[in-house]
């Protein structure tokens, strides 16, 4: 599970836009602003040079060792702290409820096995007038393509380190609990499989 959390109690932020596909290219970018000063959780590490520096504090949380250590380069260039945070053993986030502003996940939600359980904890550390930002790949809206990522799918799984080409990603996060404030589907260069992607914001 890869996350970024930030507080930004008086301001969203906005995701612009994303360049290229991430599967294809290290210059996929999504680029993140905070307007005022903010804590954040963060999932990943490649969004860290696009948040703006008046982060109070981000939150990172990501199992993967490798992951970690490739994120160390990144976050000695920026000038906010950058927190880990371990999953406990029943997969919760160990942070308080409504502590945060806003939850960032890029490419996350395909591959978390216990997809609901992520959701539930990402809506209880969220304050109440949270956001939930969300850039994720997933079910197209084309029958013929959903078709081929359907069969596809178990092999993706065994090659994709547990990634699923066939999650219709809105109906999720709403089915979490969430309310889909702002949302777009579009499809990045690439496999029609794996290129149609969700980019919006959530509320708790």
């Amino acid at each position: 599970i890869r996350f970024f959390i930030v507080n930004t109690p008086h301001a969203p932020i906005n995701m612009l836009d994303v360049c290229q596909s991430v599967f294809f290219t290290l210059q996929n970018k999504v680029f993140i602003s905070c307007v005022y000063t903010a804590r954040l959780p963060e999932t990943g590490g490649l969004n860290l040079p696009f948040y703006s520096n008046n982060i109070l504090k981000l939150y990172t949380v990501d199992p993967a060792l490798l992951g970690r250590k490739l994120a160390k380069k990144r976050i000695e260039k920026v000038v906010f702290p950058v927190e880990f945070v371990d999953l406990q053993a029943d997969g919760q986030i160990p942070l308080a409820d409504c502590s945060v502003d806003n939850v960032v996940s890029t490419w996350t939600l395909c591959t978390i096995d216990n997809l609901s359980k992520a959701l539930f904890e990402i809506k209880r550390i969220l304050k109440k007038n949270g956001r939930f930002y969300f850039l994720e790949h997933g079910l197209s809206d084309k029958q013929n393509i959903c078709k081929w990522q359907n069969r596809f799918n178990p092999i993706q799984k065994k090659i994709g380190g547990g990634c699923n080409l066939n999650r219709k990603i809105d109906r999720l996060i709403s089915d979490a609990g969430f309310k889909i404030v702002e949302m777009e589907n579009f499809d990045m260069k690439g496999p029609k499989i794996l290129t149609h992607m969700y980019k919006g914001i959530a509320i708790p």
